[in-house]
């Protein structure tokens, strides 16, 4: 990411959960520099597209299995076609963007708290960095744990949108 701005720093400036102070210091940056505001302007529109996908998701969950299916499935697609260049499309995410943009889709469906214990139980069966980062060549077990968990507890529709979803939201790298 750089620039004196953590990657954190950047994920929680666009999920709106910086302190002012931090979100000025990177207005401030993004004004005086173009290669930043092509990742900020790519990091939003990965968010945009992922919690309205989440929250018609959400809204979906009334349905019977068979029309919650048909939702996925649409959600998923859509999802998967963000091969758009604003969407960053080619460039390998980081694991802690490919987490990020997770739960940007999980949180409107399952509620902040449910989809923050399945990602963290998630986790913890994974290779994870000194740090505290997940590997990015954990992705895919990851996704597997992730899916696994979310299908006990809220069914076998969720598992299948984080298998799918994850399988869009590829993390590279460390």
């Amino acid at each position: 990411m750089g620039h004196d701005i953590s990657e954190p720093e950047w994920l929680e400036y666009v999920s709106g959960a910086l302190p002012p102070a931090k979100a000025q210091r990177i207005e401030s940056h993004v004004a005086t520099c173009p290669e930043c505001a092509h990742l900020l302007d790519e990091l939003a529109n990965w968010h945009d597209l992922l919690t309205t996908e989440g929250a018609g998701l959400r809204r979906a969950l009334q349905l019977p299995d068979a029309r919650m299916e048909e939702f996925v499935d649409r959600a998923v697609e859509r999802v998967c076609a963000a091969a758009h260049p604003k969407f960053g499309a080619g460039r390998g995410r980081t694991a802690a963007e490919g987490l990020f943009l997770m739960r940007s889709l999980l949180e409107p469906i399952f509620g902040s708290g449910t989809a923050r214990i399945a990602m963290d139980l998630a986790a913890s069966r994974c290779t994870i960095h000194p740090e505290g980062k997940l590997l990015g060549g954990e992705w895919p077990l990851f996704v597997r744990n992730l899916s696994e968990t979310l299908a006990s507890i809220c069914g076998s529709a969720a598992g299948r949108l984080v298998n799918r979803a994850g399988t869009c939201l590829v993390a590279q790298g460390a």
